[in-house]
C-alpha cells in the first residue's frame, strides 16, 4: 500500500482528500502545518505528497524546497492561487506538478497515481 502525506491547514479540505484516496487504497497521512510534516516525514516512508501553498506559518513552498533537500518521492502542489508566478515558483522549488483547487477530486487523484508510476 503506497503512503501519501496530505498538508493542508483546512481541515475539511484534508478530510475530503483523504477520504478519496483511502476509498482508492492509499494509506493516508495528514499535517495541519510544515512541523506536523516533517514529523511524519521522519517516521514514515511516503510515496507521494499533496502540498497546499498557503498556509499560516512556514509556507508549503518552504516545505517542498526542504523535502527536496533530501527525498525524491513525487509532490503535487495544491493551491488556491490560480497564478503562473505561483505555480512556476512551486515547480522551480521542487513540485512535479501544480494543481488549481477546487478541483474534480478524480483529476487529483489520477495525477497523484501517474506521478507514482511513473516514478517506480
Amino acid at each position: 500500500m503506497k503512503n501519501i502525506l496530505f498538508v493542508d491547514d483546512d481541515l475539511n479540505s484534508l478530510e475530503v482528500t483523504k477520504f478519496l484516496f483511502e476509498q482508492a487504497g492509499y494509506r493516508c497521512l495528514a499535517a495541519l502545518n510544515y512541523d506536523q510534516a516533517l514529523e511524519i516525514l521522519k517516521k514514515e516512508k511516503v510515496d507521494a505528497a499533496v502540498i497546499d501553498l498557503r498556509m499560516p506559518g512556514v509556507d508549503g513552498n518552504q516545505l517542498i524546497k526542504d523535502i527536496r533537500a533530501s527525498l525524491s518521492f513525487p509532490i503535487v502542489a495544491f493551491t488556491a492561487l490560480d497564478s503562473f508566478e505561483v505555480h512556476e515558483q512551486a515547480i522551480s522549488n521542487g513540485a512535479n506538478c501544480v494543481i488549481t483547487k477546487p478541483c474534480a477530486p478524480q483529476l487529483l487523484l489520477n495525477t497523484v497515481k501517474e506521478l507514482i508510476e511513473s516514478c517506480h
